[in-house]
Formats: structure tokens, C-alpha cells, sequence
């Protein structure tokens, strides 16, 4: 994706690092490139699916953005 294509959206937008359990992750690698392409740091979230890391955060995340519509 080109540099700052998150920024066309009108909305929030979420970047999940996954598999971050893994020997060869490149967690901050990747953190670098979704900022890039203008995810705010805030937005970034590291999980893993085995452990459960990271999981409450993005659960929280998507609560405080979709409370604003009444859901």
C-alpha cells in the first residue's frame, strides 16, 4: 500500500499485528509500516491467537468505536 493510504478513510482504521508468538515475527517491522501508511500508533495492536495477547485491547477498541452509534 502506498504511504499515507489509510488516510483516505473517513473512519478509524485498526491495524492488528498477528502472529506475534512466532520466532520470525518482525512486530516493530511491521508497526513502522502500517504507520506508514497512516495508522495512528494508538491504533496498532500486537495479538496472538494462541495466547490470547492483545485480544482485550482490540475488543476494547472496536467497543469505543462503534458505542458512538448506539450498538
Amino acid at each position: 500500500m502506498p504511504a499515507g493510504f489509510c488516510t483516505a478513510f473517513q473512519k478509524p482504521v485498526i491495524g492488528i499485528i498477528n502472529k506475534i508468538d512466532l520466532k520470525e515475527a518482525s512486530i516493530n517491522r511491521v508497526e513502522k509500516f502500517l504507520i506508514e501508511i497512516g495508522v495512528i500508533k494508538e491504533n496498532i495492536f500486537a495479538v496472538s491467537s494462541n495466547t490470547g495477547k492483545g485480544i482485550a485491547e482490540v475488543k476494547k477498541m472496536i467497543y469505543k468505536l462503534i458505542r458512538p452509534m448506539g450498538l
